[in-house]
């Protein structure tokens, strides 16, 4: 798979757009979340479990583990940085993942 086959190419073609990001807070100018993706531990300094990806730059111990993001479909809410792995980041993103299905312990202060 090609990373262009990720983007929806229209607006139109974007399949439920009350699902997909389109802004939030980031200590980045942009992000590319895969579902591989992890964050690290806050808690333990040095950071002892190094995380990976553009959910690392998503995830921040503040706002009571939640972050507000605007959506495609311009509505707005407060989300839990847990249920970010659950949300359409691209076309092929699959929303049911390992860290969706439990498989994969998130960290202490997100729980």
């Amino acid at each position: 798979m090609h990373i262009l086959d990720n983007y929806w190419g229209k607006m139109d073609r974007v399949k439920a757009p009350f699902q997909v990001p389109l802004f939030l807070d980031s200590n980045w100018v942009d992000v590319w979340p895969q579902e591989g993706n992890r964050t690290r531990d806050p808690e333990w300094p040095p950071y002892t479990t190094p995380g990976s990806g553009s959910m690392n730059q998503l995830c921040h111990t503040r706002h009571s583990k939640m972050t507000n993001i605007v959506f495609m479909d311009g509505s707005s809410r407060r989300t839990a940085l847990k249920d970010l792995w659950g949300l359409k980041w691209h076309k092929n993103y699959q929303t049911t993942n390992a860290v969706t299905r439990g498989e994969v312990l998130l960290p202490t202060w997100m729980q």
